[in-house]
């Protein structure tokens, strides 16, 4: 049976930082299909939700 290592040692890198608003940023984008709307929304289509966050 072979032996199992250990495994080695977590180190994290430093973290960069940031020198102005909005370097960096995270965009989610999620459709909104149609089986998921009701009334008018659900006759014209799907949407489209953004999320922007600013790290």
């Amino acid at each position: 049976m072979a032996a199992k290592l250990p495994n080695p040692k977590y180190i994290p890198k430093p973290y960069e930082q940031m020198s102005y608003p909005g370097q960096r940023v995270q965009i989610d984008v999620k459709f909104v299909p149609k089986s998921c709307l009701v009334g008018e929304a659900a006759q014209e289509g799907g949407y489209y939700q953004y999320t922007f966050l600013d790290e």
